[in-house]
């Protein structure tokens, strides 16, 4: 049961909507979580977003994308129905595929309302992205410095930290999408954009920037320490240096979501989403963590501390 209150996008506005879906029915990993009573706000509704969509079966392309190969794809018109509960924060039902019905408009918007309606759609997002940024607020409040003596409950908070700002950058980054003007509009979002704070209010001028990050860029990583092949570092048939667990990590997640696939192509069971999902998330913390060891350029005190 939806009870909310806003205004869809012009295309849809004093429209009667209907909507089905053609293809095999699936349970969404979430619904489960869905509050049987949405109330709140309505953000953006469309039938008219465009999107990328595969010419070929979603689990063809991922694992032609596995293989590292392009699928081919085409833009199409998507429906997209976003809103705002007191119960489950931003909500978003979107799909290329449904078979829409759009009656003629009882009512069109003047422009004075659809700017309005614009409006209480951004001030819905940003309430919605203010929650999150609390959530990191909130790991971040007792956070002791770097150069004090940490402890696992330091790193526990720390880690917590980084998974709230990991879930608002997948937000906006599902909001906006990955243009120029999006990057721009989630480096605002994030915190980015802000200045560092600097006593002198000096600031580097860009091509110098710009000839620092070419000279890292030309500068060859450093070699790992030979002696400590098989225990730091391993080379992987890429050629690549990887920390050997977090390698064994990837390659056993990489694995079992091919034999899923093999199993069951599109996967209705919630725990083993979520255990597929948790899984590609542990390589990627490890790959964070101890791929500078692989290198030889961790610091000193994070290696005597760590338990691996």
């Amino acid at each position: 049961m939806l009870e909310l209150h806003g205004n869809a996008w012009p295309d849809l506005a004093g429209c009667l909507l209907t909507f089905a879906n053609p293809q095999k029915r699936i349970a969404h990993v979430h619904l489960d979580s869905l509050h049987p009573l949405q109330r709140g706000s309505i953000g953006d509704l469309t039938a008219s977003r465009k999107v990328r969509v595969f010419d070929v079966p979603m689990g063809e392309a991922f694992e032609m994308m596995d293989r590292n190969e392009k699928p081919r794809e085409h833009m199409a018109n998507s429906l997209y129905l976003e809103w705002f509960s007191d119960a489950n924060g931003r909500v978003v039902l979107e799909s290329a595929d449904y078979e829409l019905t759009i009656s003629p408009p009882e009512w069109r918007m003047t422009a004075e309302e659809n700017a309005e309606r614009a409006k209480q759609a951004r001030a819905g997002m940003e309430n919605f992205t203010g929650k999150l940024t609390k959530a990191i607020e909130q790991q971040k409040r007792g956070q002791k410095d770097a150069k004090e003596e940490w402890d696992e409950h330091d790193y526990e908070k720390f880690l917590k930290e980084c998974d709230a700002r990991t879930d608002k950058h997948m937000e906006l980054l599902e909001k906006y999408g990955d243009s120029d003007e999006a990057e721009e509009k989630i480096a605002k979002e994030m915190g980015w954009d802000e200045p560092e704070e600097d006593d002198d209010d000096e600031r580097m001028p860009v091509d110098e920037i710009n000839a620092i990050c070419e000279a890292a860029v030309d500068e060859p990583l450093p070699e790992p320490e030979p002696h400590r092949e098989g225990i730091d570092w391993i080379r992987t048939e890429d050629g690549d240096i990887r920390h050997p667990l977090q390698y064994r990590c990837c390659e056993s997640a990489v694995e079992f979501r091919r034999q899923v696939r093999e199993v069951v192509h599109e996967s209705s069971d919630n725990d083993l989403d979520d255990f597929l999902f948790e899984f590609q998330r542990t390589a990627a913390k490890l790959a964070g963590a101890l791929n500078s060891f692989a290198r030889g350029v961790a610091f000193p005190e994070a290696r005597s501390r760590s338990p691996i």
